[in-house]
């Protein structure tokens, strides 16, 4: 903080003269015009206004009803003024009552003109003590009395639609209004405006007045904001003082002042944002004998290009930051051979060229502070706190928009070498980072535990670090976004500022808060911990990827910066399943599907070549085999216990696959509400082919067998067909699951089903289904008794201890899940008829699927699964 000579303001008592001569003559006169009209108006005005220094000519047209008095022209000649001024248009609303009591509502002026003395007014620009004193103000009132005063004034609102003070003021307006505890101004100037609100607090228990006033004061030119001020007026023994917190907006006030011509000669331009901590003493009652006292500090976080000066008895000292070049990060201070510095520098902005670019970048550099203590010309040692904000540049292949530094740490200069350690807290920004197939988007860096740079002139930083957050919520890369969190950990390594890829740099890193649109998928507590060493533009990177804190796979890469290529070792050594937190599910904050695996074990490996393809997505080549053993869990509504697949095969351009190894998959157990066992296939794929060969099929299903030698499946074609054989499989197993309790039979069936495949939809036509020799029994009860249909009652009793000794059944399977038998039988009752031959020809349909939810309603399929894990 620094403190100015006493200063004294002729031309700001002026100004403060003229509004309280404005409301004071107002007032005045509208209360005289009341009751003494006119020319007696003027009798009885005259002596009060002549206290004021005010000597009135006229008072002209004075018109007079029950709630408004207007009066057209006022003319008076203000103090020490030779020129006359004219209050035109005055108009004044009021109730009777309180205008009785000395107040009035609003009062509405068109026109003031005031002349005041030009004499005083050429002495207060001027300076000069020649001719006419200056004008001085009577002396200041306590703060109370002026609180009191502001309380007393008789109007809630003045309004002036044209205002001229001259010599200070050419067109203005202005607005005032008051209530019990605020008074508000509003005031304009061709492009100026300004807002000011004081406001006070009574002391309900003692009815005394404040001693404090607080204010705002807002200015803007053309609705953008100039200046905002928050300040206190207390009062102490016989002095006001006046405490501000003002923040001026310095580009907009070079623009203001600019315009008008009254920006001093010294400077041309104002830039960024000044904040300003200001204490001002008007010592009472006698400010004309008494200095001024004035003080102000600089914020911290001020950003500005204003040039500020020691103006107390040491020389002013100026540094200044020269051969700025930021693709280098070098630079150099100039400063006289015998300085030895250790001061606070303020802020400054910087306009520099950056190299290969076609535009100079603007560098807004605020040094909160920076202490230096050098021995010249050789060493200096000192601490930084500096922030820096760059809106953009632009360089061959590279577009960077707001770029934001902001560090604290020590620095220290010696023999051309700069070393700085960035503290903890000191972070770098960025808002936007456009390359040709990558964008980057808010980027933020933050040291944890102090990063140590050093530049030995030979373009490359030494880098070291052993706590450094990276923060990249948005990465952005052929249309896909990804985002993640790198702690870089034992950092070292020199990061080369001519060609960033010829870095060489070795340090722990940990990837957390993984994601991507590459996998929409929602996965639990990501993290990536990775070894990172980079040398001779090859990248690698050896580590393992963890999910719900479980290793899942380790991964070894190697990607060559000249050609974005490289190669990928992808495993997975043994990943075990279990119940609880041990299961797939797990791994998802929301499963993607309505299916876990809670046993069982995965084991994968793969070798990938990428490189990027003409379109920005990355093409993928490589082997890669997946081997299962007994996985089990559920998929919807179905139970699956022991899957084991082996898989081998060749990934190819990202998009195909082909197996170099015959595949084979066995399921010991597939329940979607009826148990189909001992599933087991080989396979081949081969997607540029569109075509699965699936063969050998085999499962047990009701104690018998289902059976196919396979077939190639083109998920091109339009069908597909499938051969299916049936063998003896148990009809009383299949009604017992069926819990059809009125029908018991004996027996097995064996046949063929033609399978067409649309897509992954099954039908079958004219299957076939036959009893094996020798037959078997049907007994059912009829639920219905006699139905009064002899032929209906003929069947129910036939089949109600039922020989049959053919039984052949024709299979109709539609798409919609509807299946139709057509069932033909031939056999006895030897309860019927004396035993004579019965044959019965039957039609039964059924939806399967709708069956099958019947079959799977009211079982819980965790419980059946654990049963079936524990019957294993």
């Amino acid at each position: 903080m620094s403190a100015s000579p006493a200063v004294s303001s002729p031309l700001l008592r002026l100004l403060l003269r003229a509004a309280l001569l404005l409301l004071a003559l107002s007032g005045v006169l509208a209360l005289a015009a009341v009751f003494f009209l006119d020319a007696l108006a003027r009798i009885v005005a005259t002596p009060i206004l002549a206290d004021y220094g005010v000597r009135l000519q006229a008072i002209e047209q004075i018109s007079l009803s029950r709630h408004q008095i207007r009066i057209a022209n006022i003319r008076f000649l203000a103090p020490d003024s030779r020129d006359e001024s004219l209050i035109k248009d005055l108009t004044l609303d009021f109730d009777p009552a309180a205008l009785l009591e000395g107040r009035f509502q609003r009062l509405h002026i068109a026109l003031a003109d005031i002349n005041l003395d030009s004499g005083a007014a050429t002495s207060a620009n001027t300076g000069s003590s020649s001719g006419n004193p200056a004008a001085t103000l009577p002396a200041l009132p306590p703060l109370a009395t002026l609180v009191d005063t502001m309380q007393a004034l008789p109007g809630e609102a003045v309004s002036i639609d044209s205002l001229r003070v001259a010599p200070y003021l050419e067109a203005g307006r202005l607005t005032v209004t008051r209530d019990a505890r605020e008074l508000r101004m509003l005031a304009d100037s061709r492009d100026l405006q300004l807002d000011l609100r004081l406001n006070w607090q009574n002391n309900d228990t003692t009815s005394t007045v404040p001693e404090a006033i607080n204010g705002r004061l807002l200015a803007s030119v053309l609705d953008q904001n100039v200046l905002r001020s928050d300040f206190t007026l207390t009062e102490t023994g016989s002095a006001l003082h006046w405490d501000a917190r003002s923040e001026w907006q310095l580009a907009t006030l070079t623009d203001y002042l600019q315009t008008h011509e009254l920006m001093p000669p010294a400077l041309s331009a104002l830039q960024g944002q000044l904040r300003l901590n200001t204490h001002l003493t008007l010592p009472t009652p006698d400010p004309a004998s008494t200095p001024i006292v004035f003080s102000w500090e600089i914020e911290t976080g001020s950003n500005a290009s204003v040039a500020m000066a020691d103006t107390g008895e040491n020389p002013v000292q100026t540094l200044h930051l020269l051969s700025v070049n930021p693709t280098l990060g070098d630079g150099e201070f100039q400063w006289p051979a015998d300085l030895r510095l250790n001061a606070s520098a303020p802020a400054l902005t910087l306009t520099l060229k950056l190299r290969d670019s076609d535009a100079p970048a603007t560098l807004l550099l605020g040094l909160d502070s920076l202490s230096l203590n050098c021995q010249l010309p050789d060493a200096c040692q000192g601490h930084q706190a500096t922030s820096l904000r760059v809106p953009g540049f632009a360089l061959p292949g590279i577009t960077a928009e707001e770029v934001v530094a902001i560090s604290n740490g020590d620095l220290a200069l010696e023999n051309g070498n700069l070393h700085m350690v960035f503290a903890t807290g000191s972070r770098f920004e960025l808002g936007k980072l456009q390359m040709p197939d990558l964008e980057i988007r808010q980027f933020n860096a933050l040291v944890q535990d102090s990063l140590s740079v050093t530049d030995n002139g030979s373009g490359l930083l030494q880098l070291s670090s052993n706590g450094l957050d990276l923060v990249m919520p948005d990465i952005i890369q052929a249309g896909m976004a990804s985002h993640a969190v790198a702690f870089m950990s034992e950092l070292n390594g020199e990061l080369s500022l001519e060609e960033p890829a010829a870095s060489r740099i070795r340090s722990q890193v940990t990837l957390r808060n993984l994601g991507s649109d590459f996998l929409p998928l929602s996965l639990r507590m990501p993290e990536l911990d990775l070894r990172l060493d980079m040398a001779d533009h090859i990248v690698h990177t050896d580590g393992m990827l963890r999910l719900a804190n479980r290793d899942i796979l380790h991964v070894d890469n190697r990607l060559d910066l000249r050609s974005t290529s490289g190669h990928a070792s992808i495993n997975v050594s043994e990943l075990a399943f279990s119940s609880g937190d041990g299961s797939l599910s797990t791994w998802f904050f929301r499963p993607p599907f309505n299916a876990d695996v809670i046993s069982g074990s995965v084991q994968a490996s793969a070798e990938l070549d990428f490189a990027p393809a003409e379109d920005g997505t990355w093409l993928i080549d490589g082997p890669l085999s997946v081997i299962t053993r007994e996985l089990s869990g559920f998929y919807e509504d179905t139970a699956i216990v022991g899957v084991s697949v082996s898989l081998q095969g060749e990934l190819r351009q990202s998009r195909d696959f082909v197996s170099t190894a015959p595949g084979r998959i066995d399921i010991e157990r597939i329940d979607p509400g009826v148990p189909v066992e001992h599933i087991g296939l080989g396979f081949d794929i081969n997607t540029p082919a569109t075509q699965a060969t699936i063969k050998d099929i085999t499962a047990s299903l009701f104690g018998g067998t289902v059976s196919s030698p396979g077939l190639t499946y083109d998920w091109s074609a339009e069908e597909n067909h499938l051969a299916v054989r049936i063998d003896r499989l148990d009809i009383s197993r299949m009604l017992a699951l069926a819990a059809y309790d009125s029908v018991q039979a004996t027996g097995y069936i064996s046949g063929n089903l033609p399978i067409t495949l649309r897509g992954t939809t099954p039908s079958i036509g004219a299957g076939s289904l036959a009893a094996e020799t020798p037959g078997g029994a049907i007994r059912y009860r009829s639920t219905t008794g006699n139905t009064g249909n002899p032929a209906l009652d003929f069947v129910n009793q036939a089949l109600s201890n039922y020989q049959y000794s053919l039984l052949d059944t024709t299979v109709d399977y539609r798409t919609s899940g509807e299946l139709a038998l057509a069932v033909r039988l031939q056999g006895l009752n030897p309860d019927v008829n004396n035993g004579q031959r019965i044959n019965l020809n039957l039609n039964i349909s059924d939806n399967i699927p709708d069956l099958l939810r019947s079959l799977q309603a009211g079982r819980s399929i965790a419980d059946t699964l654990e049963r079936q894990l524990d019957a294993r």
